[in-house]
């Protein structure tokens, strides 16, 4: 199996690589009209011609790696010590019952639990940018090509 690369950048993204594995572009388009339903089906309650199927495909993934990029980009270091300095300040300021302050320390745990998670998980938020880029992108040279043709 033949595999092409090139290298491009997706709005807002990181730079990733495009492959383009020896699939015709009519199977790439009917794996990705395939995909758009499976990836938002609510928007598929109504028929949709190919091209408004695939840019609506296109609009998903963008936020998809927005959001990914958001992730993956985020100081959660940094978070993670603004949380322990207001956890501490904050009881030691105002005087709270004994109730509150289990609360707020059981918040705050579940808080650090998940900044340490995502801290952690940044390689895989990494590759999950770029597996979602990589769509993003063959998506748009699709339609490109299909302005183009038309």
């Amino acid at each position: 199996m033949e595999v092409k690369t090139l290298s491009q950048t997706a709005e807002g993204a990181l730079q990733t690589t495009v492959i383009t594995l020896a699939f015709g572009n009519e199977e790439l388009k009917e794996f990705y009209l395939k995909e758009a339903i499976f990836l938002n089906p609510l928007s598929y309650n109504h028929p949709h011609s190919d091209t408004e199927s695939l840019q609506l495909l296109l609009k998903d993934l963008k936020r998809i790696c927005g959001f990914l990029t958001k992730i993956s980009s985020h100081h959660w270091d940094d978070m993670a010590k603004f949380l322990q300095t207001v956890g501490g300040a904050y009881p030691a300021q105002n005087p709270i019952g004994r109730k509150e302050h289990l609360k707020m320390n059981e918040s705050l745990s579940d808080i650090m639990s998940l900044i340490i998670m995502l801290s952690n998980d940044r390689r895989e938020t990494g590759k999950l940018l770029n597996h979602f880029n990589r769509h993003y992108m063959n998506v748009k040279r699709l339609l490109e090509q299909e302005q183009e043709e038309g």
